[in-house]
Order: structure tokens, then sequence, then C-alpha cells
């Protein structure tokens, strides 16, 4: 006779709590057994469809997927696993972005005193909205440009962000009243350098971003980093830069 085991034993040897066992067997996904009194019971084969379910939630996949799934005796999913482990390297991405941040964080702070929170907060959100970032810039620039764009940004992370906060803190403890101030104008500079050293000269996403119309862009630096009359101010500071060193400037995708 096949054994059986009650919720709470099945519970104990597979570490998992009864009420998600319970909700298991309400949505179907791990149907109990039930005796005569109508307690839950399980049997030896619950424990590889446990197993199945375990190791799909590790993945990512829903509930309803991992239904799915593990109804079918073969699976032939190729492609939801591919997609799936290409969800996970964003997402170990995305985490190796958040450690690096916070270690460079406790190190400004242990070297300066401080940190500035709205920059430091810029930099979070530029990196959760760099989706957004290469859709704004494929209106401009070749899908594979911006691709390889990012790819080489990424391989020179850290040394991007430590010398972006270094910028942006000079930038908010200037007179920005005088956009065409050497000092002003010298960090500007460094903004495009910058630009210049993550694209590298393989590369000629700089070139179309040298002829967007930034007139004619939502254009800003970030949120909270600075006031609006200030954001005004730094675009004249881009613009008085760009004019200064002989770039034109027009949307060359624009007929």
């Amino acid at each position: 006779m096949e054994k059986r085991f009650s919720i709470g034993e099945f519970a104990k040897i597979t570490n998992v709590t009864t009420r998600t066992l319970q909700y298991y067997d309400e949505v179907g996904l791990l149907t109990a057994s039930r005796t005569k009194s109508g307690h839950r019971t399980y049997k030896e084969h619950d424990f590889i469809t446990l197993q199945k379910i375990t190791s799909l939630k590790f993945l990512g996949y829903s509930l309803d997927q991992i239904k799915e799934f593990i109804q079918q005796d073969q699976w032939d999913i190729v492609d939801y696993f591919a997609f799936q482990q290409e969800e996970m390297i964003k997402k170990r991405d995305h985490f190796n972005c958040v450690i690096r941040l916070l270690d460079y964080a406790q190190k400004m702070i242990k070297r300066t005193g401080n940190l500035d929170a709205n920059i430091f907060v810029s930099l979070i959100n530029s990196i959760q909205m760099e989706e957004e970032q290469k859709q704004w810039l494929k209106r401009y620039i070749p899908d594979e440009e911006v691709e390889s764009f990012f790819q080489l940004a990424r391989e020179k992370q850290t040394k991007i962000e430590e010398e972006y906060i270094s910028i942006m803190s000079q930038l908010r403890n200037s007179d920005l009243s005088n956009p065409e101030h050497q000092t002003v104008q010298h960090l500007v500079g460094k903004l495009f350098s910058l630009a210049k050293e993550i694209i590298g000269e393989s590369v000629s996403v700089f070139d179309y971003l040298k002829e967007i119309d930034i007139k004619e862009e939502k254009w800003t630096l970030g949120p909270a980093i600075f006031s609006k009359e200030e954001e005004q101010l730094l675009q004249k500071a881009f613009q008085i830069y760009l004019k200064t060193e002989g770039i034109h400037i027009h949307d060359p995708k624009r007929k």
C-alpha cells in the first residue's frame, strides 16, 4: 500500500508551509487527496510535483505557467527557458548595479564625509530607466548603435558613475546664473568627454547625438537634481558649448 502523508508531515519534509500547500491545492496546482474526514493527504509522487513547482518558481515563472508546465510529461519549452534566462540575466545585472552603487556610496561618504542624495537618486533612476533611455535614443540612432553603446557603458560603469557623480556635484556648486562662465563650460565639456569615453572611437553614437536638436526635446538631467530654472540655464550652457565647439545642431532623421 502506498504511503500517505498528512499535510503537516508533508510540509515538514518539504520545508513548505501548510498554508502554501493549502493554496496550491485550492488553485489546482498540487491537488491533495482527502481522507473520509476531509483531511488533506499526500502521496510519494506528490514530492516530485512539488519539486517541479519549487524549481519553476525559483526560475521566476508564474503559478499559471507552472500549472501548464507540470501537466506535461515532456517539456518542449526551449523558448520559454531561453526567455526566462534572458530575464534572469537582466535581474542579475540590475542587482549587481545596486550592489555596486551602495558600495560606491559608502566609499564616497567615508572619503568626503557626505554624499549628494539628489545626484545619487538620479543615478539610480537612470539605471532603472535604461530601457526608456534606449527607446528614446533609437528615435535618432540605429538600433545596433544604441545596443553597442549600452554594452560599452556597462563595461565601464563603475568609472563612469564615479565621474558622473563628481561632475554633477561640481555643477550643483557652480554659479549657473552665468552659463558662459569658464567653470560651467569646463564641467559641461567634461560631461561630453565622459560621453566620448563611454562610446569610444569605434562607435559613431556621439556623432548622432551631436546632431539632435535639444531645443525641441523635453530635456532634463534627472529628477530633483536641479530646479527648473537651473535646468534651463544648463541647457543654455550646453548650447553655448556646442556652438563654441562648432557642432551644428539639427535632427538627421527629421525630413
